[in-house]
């Protein structure tokens, strides 16, 4: 067992709310988001369940909110953390849309353990996690694979970039590699150590492995780079949308893989499913990995997924994760 409290914190928005759509709207001037990045699968249960069953040594989950919460959450759960955005975030960004502002501040949350994972609420456990899965050596667990980053249109996707801008401020790539050789050249990562090594002779990065999976951090690594770039996360939190000249969450993480603050991570440990894997030809693979337990986490991205298909693609998932998560956890009324 982990010698040291650890927490999940979970940001959630429910973009049914009148409340809300009404205060987005006087921002925006629309009367709806973007459905497929708000959609709503009914699978939150089951990422509670899941911690629950598979990670009963998490001490508390802080669940981030607007203010609207799911009519079946137990919130006298002694285990939940029911957080409001005026609760942690500074009034000056409020109130926010900005899913960066909301996850640069969590930092601010009252009572979050030094070590806390990000979950989003399209991620589950699947099977038996130990803490030595997210933190070993008093060290959260990261990817050191140096993956140049492509560019593509469209604002989420500049992010990275942006964010490997910054680090590069901070961090000279080949001398954060040969301080801590170990680490960017493990076994963990298989043949993607071949990336890192036919980038090595370049002294920049140009960007950092991501897994579409849970993430652990530390509250010092975000204030660290809070003292360091005050500017630009305040210029990002400050922003009630999200904008292409912003960062995001990942530049804390890239920053602690950059200073060489983590310890290597297995690529096998879970699996990310994107919108192209649920379809009628590839839902079957999906099914099958929760089932049989493949992996120890998964994350069902929504994406795109066609109107047409999604009621049977949501009713097909919730009868995978009800075998192998039937009960109702306590955080469920």
């Amino acid at each position: 067992m982990s010698d040291f409290e650890i927490d999940i914190v979970i940001p959630w928005v429910y973009a049914s709310d009148p409340e809300w759509l009404e205060e987005r709207a006087r921002y925006t001037g629309e009367t709806a988001p973007r459905q497929a990045w708000f959609r709503d699968w009914g699978l939150l249960p089951y990422v509670f369940r899941g911690i629950e069953t598979f990670a009963p040594w998490v001490r508390k989950v802080h669940f981030v909110t607007w203010g609207h919460l799911p009519d079946w959450l137990n919130t006298e759960c002694e285990k939940l953390n029911i957080v409001k955005h005026e609760d942690y975030i500074p009034e000056a960004y409020l109130p926010t849309f900005n899913s960066n502002a909301i996850e640069l501040n969590f930092h601010r949350i009252p009572d979050l353990a030094e070590n806390f994972i990000l979950f989003n609420d399209d991620v589950f456990i699947i099977a038996p996690l130990k803490p030595e899965d997210f933190y070993k050596k008093g060290l959260p667990r990261r990817y050191g694979i140096h993956t140049p980053d492509r560019i593509h249109k469209g604002d989420f996707f500049y992010y990275p970039l942006n964010n490997v801008a910054v680090i590069n401020d901070h961090f000279n790539m080949r001398k954060s590699i040969l301080a801590h050789p170990l680490k960017w050249f493990n076994p963990h990562y298989g043949i993607s150590c071949l990336n890192t090594l036919i980038m090595l002779p370049f002294p920049a990065f140009y960007g950092f492995y991501k897994a579409h999976l849970p993430v652990p951090y530390q509250l010092k690594t975000y204030e660290q780079v809070w003292k360091a770039e005050p500017t630009i996360l305040d210029q990002e939190c400050r922003n009630h949308f999200r904008s292409s000249t912003g960062v995001n969450h990942w530049l804390i993480e890239n920053w602690s893989v950059a200073e060489g603050s983590f310890y290597p991570q297995n690529k096998n440990y879970g699996r990310a499913f994107k919108a192209q894997d649920i379809t009628p030809q590839n839902l079957d693979q999906v099914i099958d990995y929760i089932i049989h337990q493949k992996g120890k986490l998964t994350c069902i991205n929504d994406g795109d997924i066609p109107e047409d298909f999604f009621d049977e693609a949501v009713s097909r998932l919730k009868d995978a994760f009800n075998k192998i998560l039937p009960e109702k956890s306590r955080f469920e009324r």
